[in-house]
């Protein structure tokens, strides 16, 4: 290897054991190697740091006979990442004077680009617009000149607050114009502030398309929508569909702060500090190109800045509607799958709920998860289950049909399987017909779990219990309700058989109770208890489906599910879910 490479900087190595161990933001790895290895490595890692060709290397080593090894070091290092190559830049290095004054932004391009110096004369070529507060505008100023920007526009308010920091960046100066919308001029790269008072919420993404339809359309714009919890800071904006996508992600992050109150962020820290985010996300789009998930979220009395999760989703068709009876069956997922997917619903901030600890709510001999929506206004659903995985899911499952709207004919459905979600819906829906009479449950005939459960309700909760059991012709799988004494309406849940149903209605009934002690609300969750359909195996669950089916043909009734639509946020969700009607 005869041409120049470079290495990038912020290598580290030292020697180990078995060869060289090397250290990088790109990852670490050990060139296996004798001893003399690491002298090869001291030798030829300052003179690449310079630039050097494989023939320098030898030279400078003394020995022909230490080109293979130095060809192996090239070649691994260029394996990872870490050498450029002089022969794909598009521009000059840049000047002493210049890698003085932008000493972090070249580190960081070398670093991170295959063309840093291209990206660089990027920079200096750039103008870029800011608008906004001046605690804001100033400090994302100051660090886009650092990096290089070669020309600034500042649009705040008052001229005068951003004035010592215009000349001291030679940066252009505009007022504000009307409601805080940019002004008319032309830039390569746009920081925009939005205050809740500017035509209307700061979510609002009408608003934002509108401002975006007033710059050349093309160029990156970084938004930062100013709440009194929070700032969100990103992300990029290049269209209208990116504007919703970050009026979805700014409504769902407000929800959740709204659910968990805390104070508000402190300003003015918290605004400079939103401006400097916003400079970042400006200095990667005009450079290695932004992030279309890099969003921060600034929050806190000492204001802290999160990452916010929310990856891009490619928007297809709607799912077609399904049937019972067509649908092809599933196997459950693992229970490790199924766990992986309820966290996954659950991100900070993105997520569609909080699954907090139900600290004040016994776990014994039912467990109790709680999943929190992200919303002011909505309440916790709080689920039991044979263990935390059993419930959290319960509890997630519940969430979902609450997002979902119901109508005379429809129910809110949802499932870890195509199958079993429909099945949820039609068992919801066939609950009417159960009629308000059934046959009482025999507290002798009954298993171990059911009965234990009906014994801690009786003597440790003093709840007597009326327990029925209904039955629909056709169906092996019975539904039990639980009422107290006079008639209050506790529980209701469908199992695979007498034992299996008092045993889920009872479990539910405990939730309520116990729900209800701790914080005087109920549990949440409408409809009976299906969780017997993420418990049962396949063969019973595929059982029941033919069992439903035929029960729904002879009336004339098919079972068909709508998929709900995908998350604005989170795009395809792990579960079935959406309205089950039977038609």
């Amino acid at each position: 290897m005869s041409d120049l490479r470079i290495l990038r900087p912020g290598l580290h190595y030292a020697p180990v054991q078995s060869g060289v161990y090397f250290g990088h933001g790109r990852g670490q790895f050990v060139l296996r190697g004798p001893e003399a290895l690491f002298g090869v490595a001291e030798v030829c890692v300052p003179a690449l740091e310079d630039g050097s060709t494989e023939d320098d290397l030898v030279a400078a080593l003394g020995t022909e006979r230490s080109r293979p090894v130095v060809r192996l070091l090239l070649k691994t290092l260029d394996a990872h990442g870490l050498l450029l190559d002089p022969a794909r830049f598009t521009a000059p290095p840049p000047s002493q004077d210049e890698r003085r004054r932008h000493a972090g932004a070249l580190a960081e391009l070398e670093v991170a680009s295959d063309d840093p110096y291209g990206h660089f004369a990027t920079l200096r070529a750039s103008a870029v617009l800011l608008c906004g507060p001046p605690e804001a505008v100033a400090p994302a100023a100051r660090g886009l000149h650092r990096a290089g920007v070669g020309r600034l526009l500042l649009a705040v308010p008052d001229p005068r607050a951003v004035a010592t920091t215009a000349r001291q960046l030679g940066a252009e100066v505009h007022e504000l114009g009307p409601q805080g919308a940019p002004a008319a001029a032309d830039a390569d790269a746009y920081v925009l502030c939005r205050a809740p008072e500017q035509d209307g919420p700061a979510d609002a993404a009408d608003a934002w398309a509108a401002w975006l339809e007033r710059l050349p359309q093309g160029r990156p714009v970084v938004p930062v929508a100013f709440e009194e919890a929070f700032i969100l800071v990103g992300p990029v904006l290049d269209g209208p569909d990116a504007a919703a996508r970050r009026t979805a992600l700014h409504r769902r992050i407000a929800g959740h702060a709204a659910a968990r109150p805390a104070a508000p962020v402190t300003r003015p820290v918290g605004d400079a500090l939103a401006g400097a985010l916003a400079g970042r996300a400006v200095f990667h789009a005009l450079t290695t190109g932004a992030d279309p998930a890099e969003v921060h979220l600034v929050h806190g009395e000492e204001p802290a800045a999160d990452r916010v999760e929310a990856p891009v989703h490619p928007d297809g068709p709607d799912a077609p509607s399904v049937t019972l009876s067509q649908v092809a069956s599933e196997p459950a997922p693992a229970a490790g799958e199924t766990a992986e997917a309820v966290e996954s619903l659950a991100g900070p901030w993105a997520g569609l709920y909080a699954l907090p600890t139900p600290y004040d709510l016994p776990q014994l001999p039912v467990a109790l998860a709680e999943a929190r929506p992200a919303a002011a206004d909505a309440r916790s659903f709080v689920a039991p289950g044979d263990n935390q995985q059993q419930a959290a899911l319960q509890a997630a499952l519940a969430v979902l049909r609450s997002a979902l709207p119901t109508g005379p004919d429809a129910v809110a459905a949802a499932g870890t399987t195509t199958e079993r979600w429909l099945l949820d819906g039609a068992l919801r829906l066939l609950t009417a017909g159960t009629g308000p009479a059934g046959t009482p449950a025999d507290y002798e005939a009954l298993a171990a779990r059911p009965r234990g459960l009906w014994r801690v309700l009786a003597d440790y909760e003093d709840v007597p219990l009326h327990v029925e059991l209904h039955e629909l012709p056709g169906l092996s799988w019975p539904l039990a309700r639980v009422a107290a004494q006079d008639g209050t309406p506790l529980a209701a849940a469908w199992g695979p058989d007498a034992d299996g149903a008092v045993a889920e209605a009872l479990a539910g009934a405990l939730a309520r109770i116990r729900t209800r002690a701790a914080r005087g609300t109920d549990p949440g969750g409408d409809g009976p208890g299906t969780a017997a359909l993420e418990t049962a195996d396949d063969a019973a669950v595929a059982a029941l489906r033919a069992e439903v089916a035929a029960y729904g043909a002879a009336r004339g009734m098919e079972f068909t599910g709508r998929p709900a639509d995908r998350d604005p946020v989170l795009g395809e969700i792990p579960f079935a879910h959406g309205r089950v009607s039977a038609g």
